[in-house]
């Protein structure tokens, strides 16, 4: 006869189960313990913990039948619940507050991750140091540090800022008792016009001069970009920012005699810079009238909520995430057009070549901001023909992109990467693809990498590449008296060396001293410094308008800028005709010019 206590085979399995599952805990726990236990893993941990302390209870329970007047079944299940309830409660308040534990302190050291540094000069050092000589960097060099003793001795150091001025034009082209070539060192020196850079702290020491000279108010800017990493894309959005500076030095009636300088900020493409600079600039204390930035989507939204707590102005030129707009956000801004804009005139542009928008590909970075806001405002509802990651580890333009189009029947493809280190992949995907197959871009794929090789700019044209831009030049040779921005631009940059990025930071200063024009007169700015507040609401006012390279510019409740037919417009990629100008993009490998030309 069997003793009732013994345990049944099911018992003895469930048992085992258990007990192996607690060894490989504390297992884990001993040899490779977790810096520390997320939500969700702990729920999971104690489950397991508190039903093998439960399965214990359980048989335990058995054992003191007859002791308490209930049957077996009501004693176990009793000492199964209460005993799983407690350990699950126990072991998941341990997991949730758990840490490795180490024989330190953690407040005694210093933090393994420690405040980004950030860069942000005003002309006391510098960042871009490409596109000249060795000589002419010298120069730039040079004019940095004169203007830097000048900033540091609080403006008493009046021969180091007159020096400085003389070191700018001469690495500019501007000092107009030299010759074509300036002297260095006994050298030659062949100036660098369109070092941006340059331009803008050039225009501050002249606005340091004339503020000295007429006792004027100088109002302060600042322009967040990534140079570090994008140098090309953050040069273009600072010849807007230097051209719009450079405008009011020479009619300081648009800002009632009050003048502008301009910092410009490295936030190196990182979220934690970003947040840094934005907690540096927007702090309540700071002089700062506004920021211009930040070149994508991801690092804008990763501030927006900084710069609205302590209500300081962000205004982008360049980010296009359809995530940006929200109604709860005062203080930004942005002149470029939102991804929804974009989208729907790729949409309306393929459609008339007979093609379904589910019939398209689709490839950008997964989980990149900007890639998800315009392919899910370019598709809707649709499913893309097939979709692939540009960021994916091992990447393949063939495998990973092209095959699979051609395999779901794709008629055309939709490339969104994300941003200039990723423009390979996206180009690869270019010289993949068989002609017959369209090609749509991202405003990211505009840039001059599309024409370097003969191969890229000749598949590029035979897919009739087609990019939605919020403006596009017309060049120097076909301008009219009403095109007074690139007119200046074609002086200012040797050539029409400025893009959509330069026009929409243009367009980002011409606001802020539109709003600060309108709510201020001549005399509250000898002394005022303008209110945030007060531009912001000036500048979210529905009768609000400013005039810019890219047309009016006018704002909904969201920030979002107005859709308006002057904003907008398709570029496709194509051979251009010989028009006595230079092409941007022509391929040194083939004797066709190629260019993106507004359709």
């Amino acid at each position: 006869m069997s003793n009732s206590n013994e345990l049944t085979r099911w018992e003895k399995i469930v048992g085992l189960v258990f007990a192996g599952i607690i060894m490989a805990v504390l297992i884990t726990f001993i040899f490779s313990p977790p810096q520390e236990v997320n939500n969700l893993t702990a729920v999971i941990i104690s489950f397991f913990i508190a039903a093998a302390a439960g399965y214990s209870g359980y048989l335990f329970s058995g054992k003191i039948e007859g002791v308490l007047p209930f049957s077996k079944a009501v004693i176990k299940a009793s000492g199964a619940s209460a005993t799983f309830l407690i350990v699950f409660i126990l072991t998941l308040n341990f997991l949730q507050d758990y840490k490795q534990p180490t024989d330190f302190d953690r407040d005694d050291v210093e933090p393994l991750s420690p405040t980004p540094e950030v860069s942000l000069s005003f002309g006391d050092s510098y960042f871009l140091k490409a596109g000249g000589s060795a000589q002419a960097l010298e120069l730039k060099e040079s004019a940095v540090e004169n203007f830097s003793r000048y900033l540091a001795g609080k403006g008493d150091n009046f021969d180091g800022l007159y020096l400085a001025q003389e070191e700018f034009e001469r690495y500019l082209g501007d000092y107009r008792s030299a010759s074509a070539d300036s002297e260095i060192s006994g050298e030659q020196i062949t100036p660098n016009p369109n070092d941006p850079e340059a331009r803008i702290y050039l225009n501050n020491v002249l606005t340091e001069i004339k503020a000295q000279n007429a006792e004027r108010q100088v109002l302060k800017l600042v322009v967040a970009v990534p140079i570090a990493v994008d140098p090309d894309f953050s040069a273009e959005v600072l010849r807007g920012i230097a051209q719009a500076q450079y405008e009011l030095l020479q009619s300081p009636e648009i800002l009632k005699g009050a003048l502008l300088e301009v910092g410009i900020a490295d936030d190196k493409d990182d979220a934690e810079v970003a947040k840094e600079l934005a907690r540096k600039v927007a702090n309540p204390e700071s002089s700062i009238i506004a920021t211009v930035g930040h070149y994508s989507t991801n690092l804008t939204k990763e501030v927006l909520d900084i710069y609205n707590t302590n209500k300081k102005i962000l205004i982008s030129p360049t980010a296009t995430g359809i995530e940006l707009s929200r109604d709860d956000i005062s203080y930004f801004f942005r002149t470029a057009t939102s991804d929804a804009v974009a989208a729907k005139q790729l949409a309306e542009h393929i459609q008339t070549y007979g093609i379904d928008i589910g019939n398209i590909s689709v490839a950008y970075v997964y989980g990149d901001s900007y890639g998800e806001s315009l392919s899910k405002s370019f598709f809707g509802n649709k499913r893309p023909a097939s979709q692939c990651d540009l960021g994916k580890r091992g990447y393949n333009a063939q495998n990973d992109c092209v095959d699979p189009a051609v395999q779901n029947d794709a008629n055309a493809f939709l490339l969104i990467p994300s941003s200039n280190d990723i423009v390979d992949e996206a180009i690869d995907i270019i010289t993949a693809i068989g002609e017959e197959i369209k090609l749509l871009g991202g405003d990211s794929l505009y840039q001059p990498e599309i024409g370097q090789t003969a191969i890229i700019a000749e598949q590029a044209s035979a897919s009739r590449l087609t990019i939605a831009i919020p403006w596009h030049r017309k060049g120097c040779n076909s301008l009219n008296d009403n095109d007074n921005f690139e007119q200046l631009a074609c002086d200012l940059w040797a050539g029409n060396n400025i893009s959509w990025r330069s026009a929409t930071a243009y367009d980002a200063v011409q606001v802020v001293t539109k709003a600060i024009s309108d709510e201020y007169d001549e005399s509250e700015l000898e002394s005022i410094t303008p209110d945030a507040s007060k531009l912001a609401d000036r500048m979210r006012d529905p009768e609000f308008n400013a005039v810019g390279a890219t047309g009016t510019i006018s704002f909904l409740g969201t920030g979002d800028r107005k859709d308006t037919e002057e904003i907008g417009v398709l570029v496709q990629f194509k051979v251009v005709e010989e028009s006595g100008e230079e092409s941007r993009v022509s391929s040194p490998e083939t004797v066709e010019k190629y260019d993106f030309v507004q359709i």
